[in-house]
């Protein structure tokens, strides 16, 4: 029951670590005193998973850093990829990873099974924007060589 998954999460997150959490899926070890179905929906309130399960640096890296890499990387190779390609894949990125974080606000996060395909774009797009400025690095390199 979601209703009881606030108290549950929060109550588990100041039993665990602050900083680090207690680790992924933890709840599955979590007894149930009644010996019927669980009180709480754990995992599924968004931003507030992350804290029980991975604490504030999980919050932080999950919840904000990612996201807002994801459109700094996608933005930077819509502007300067080399292929209308990779063009493209910044502008798929950037433009579906704002989606997740509102969506996050009720319900949700990165943690979820049903996120290998936005995870799998978002990686090649960190992998295609690393590759892009090196090539640039790499040109300006020998462009001062020569």
């Amino acid at each position: 029951m979601r209703q009881g998954a606030l108290p549950a999460e929060m109550s588990s997150w100041m039993d665990g670590t602050l900083i680090f959490g207690r680790g992924q899926y933890f709840f599955q070890t979590v007894r149930n005193p009644h010996n019927y179905a669980y009180l709480a929906a754990f995992n599924h309130l968004g931003y507030v998973t992350y804290l029980p399960q991975l604490g504030l640096i999980g919050l932080f890296v999950y919840g904000f850093y990612f996201p807002l890499s994801i459109i700094r990387d996608g933005r930077w190779l819509w502007r300067y990829g080399s292929l209308p390609i990779l063009r493209y894949v910044g502008l798929l990125g950037s433009a579906s990873i704002i989606c997740p974080p509102i969506m996050f606000l009720m319900s949700s996060h990165f943690l979820a099974i049903g996120y290998f395909a936005p995870g799998t774009l978002y990686g090649a797009l960190w992998s295609l924007t690393r590759s892009e400025r090196k090539k640039i690095s790499d040109r300006r390199v020998m462009d001062e060589a020569a």
